[in-house]
């Protein structure tokens, strides 16, 4: 699992999980955001 907060901001943040593939790439299985940066990438920020 792989969190990244922006801004040193703990509320703005995106985690992702990463998988291996055969060839020794990655890909990303699935991610969540916290409900303020939903908010703002939304352009709800009121």
């Amino acid at each position: 699992m792989v969190s990244v907060v922006i801004n040193k901001d703990n509320e703005l943040n995106i985690n992702y999980n990463l998988i291996e593939n055969k060839d020794g790439s990655y890909h990303s299985a699935y991610y969540s955001t916290s409900p303020r940066l939903s908010k703002l990438l939304k352009g709800n920020n009121e």
